[in-house]
């Protein structure tokens, strides 16, 4: 069973519609195996409804997207969770808060992404707001890595800069 969990469709970039979300694959009843089977898309359509282009990110494991805004100029930020080390990430380790920056006019390529968390814990992102110094705020959750209470989960944000450079969390 294939199914795309689509997070948004209103972020209206250079005359087209971006639509953001999660691929989930369900082929276990396993929870601990849900892990390999999500992975972010995102998707440019024509005023019409037509594909322009679709892009999947992340790699192995799982990888999703919360959320985009479009950016001033004319390019889009995604954020949600990594937990892959390959792929598009090669360089995470752990269970991290993901945000991108993908080439809208080309082919929703990635310009720049940081990932951010901290050891032994799992993070995740849902939401971003530019900023007015061109960078961007993610706001979510950090929490234990596989450990009950799993209420234990506290509100999380980091900054980057324009370029994607962490700043503060």
């Amino acid at each position: 069973l294939h199914h795309l969990t689509v997070r948004q469709l209103r972020q209206e970039v250079n005359g087209n519609f971006l639509a953001a979300g999660t691929n989930a694959i369900y082929a276990s009843t396993s929870v601990e195996n849900l892990e390999d089977y999500y992975n972010a898309h995102a998707v440019l359509l024509s005023k019409m409804g037509h594909v322009i282009w679709h892009h999947i990110y992340g790699g192995s494991a799982s990888d999703d997207c919360n959320y985009s805004t479009a950016t001033s100029d004319g390019n889009a930020v995604l954020v949600g969770h990594v937990a892959s080390g390959d792929g598009d990430n090669p360089d995470n380790y752990g269970f991290k808060c993901w945000m991108w920056k993908i080439d809208v006019a080309h082919n929703g390529n990635i310009i720049w992404q940081t990932y951010f968390g901290t050891p032994g814990d799992s993070a995740a992102l849902f939401n971003v707001v530019e900023t007015n110094d061109g960078g961007f705020i993610g706001v979510g959750a950090i929490g234990p890595d596989d450990n009950p209470p799993y209420e234990t989960w506290d509100a999380y944000a980091g900054k980057v800069d324009e370029n994607g450079n962490l700043l503060w969390t």
